[in-house]
């Protein structure tokens, strides 16, 4: 897996936290359900938690470079 892997599989899961959040969390059945509402808000946590582990390993993985300004 390169670094691209990495930040494409980043950004699919920001696509699904943010499906979650525009198109369930803000439903009016999800909303009006103390149950579904709980589950909805569990599942995006979860996947904020995903979002900032994969986040965690491509610093790990493929850590920074700094370069001087006259190297580029």
């Amino acid at each position: 897996m390169d670094k691209f892997s990495y930040h494409e599989v980043l950004d699919r899961t920001h696509v699904q936290v943010s499906v979650l959040d525009d198109h369930i969390l803000t439903h009016p059945v999800i909303e009006n359900d103390p149950e579904l509402k709980k589950k909805a808000e569990e599942a995006e946590a979860s996947l904020g938690e995903l979002y900032q582990l994969i986040g965690q390993k491509i610093d790990t993985k493929f850590p920074k470079v700094k370069k001087d300004w006259y190297l580029r």
